[in-house]
């Protein structure tokens, strides 16, 4: 654990969302060249394109906010990359099957593939990080509700990776800054308990 663990606040909170905002919103208008509007999901690879983008310009926002307060932070940015990319390959393959296991698929995929990954990095440095998956399960339903604006030509990317971001940043960085403001870190209980 860093020795010198940052303060926590709200003024964290603030920058997570902001971080969101920039992060999910320049993974969109990466991608808008190349993404058609309107194109079913069911094309997987241009889909996975899509949450590669924003998964790795996510990522990298949020881990200009984590890096003081978590160790090994680098990994937060492929674990968002590869969780975005591999959740919207999930959700795109369940649509193109059909039936009910679309909203299956896209659900499920974003859940496991777009929290797992960052809560194995959290529960080693912060008590309680298992309040990580259902926060990023309301923020991923709450934040998907832009994806609508996807059809809007030239911004529509851009546009649902900034109102994402928004929402995502608002609900994930609440839990966050309890996380890293109200938990002992894990690594300061071990130390303690063995003396």
């Amino acid at each position: 654990m860093n020795a010198e663990r940052g303060i926590v606040g709200w003024n964290f909170w603030l920058l997570w969302v902001l971080a969101n905002v920039v992060g999910y919103g320049l993974g969109g208008a990466a991608i808008s060249p190349i993404y058609v509007p309107g194109e079913p999901a069911e094309h997987i690879l241009p889909t996975a394109l899509l949450g590669a983008c924003l998964g790795l310009a996510g990522g990298f926002m949020q881990w200009l906010c984590l890096r003081r307060h978590l160790t090994r932070s680098g990994w937060w940015v492929l674990a968002a990359a590869s969780g975005w990319t591999l959740s919207a390959a999930l959700g795109a393959a369940g649509t193109a099957l059909g039936g009910l296991l679309p909203a299956v698929g896209f659900f499920g995929g974003f859940v496991g593939a777009s929290s797992i990954p960052q809560w194995l990095i959290l529960r080693r440095q912060v008590a309680h990080a298992g309040w990580w998956v259902p926060a990023t399960i309301l923020g991923l339903v709450i934040g998907g509700g832009f994806f609508d604006v996807i059809d809007i030509p030239v911004v529509g990317t851009t546009l649902f990776g900034a109102g994402f971001g928004a929402a995502y940043g608002v609900i994930t960085g609440a839990v966050l800054v309890w996380l890293l403001q109200g938990s002992i870190p894990k690594v300061a209980k071990q130390s303690a308990a063995a003396s």
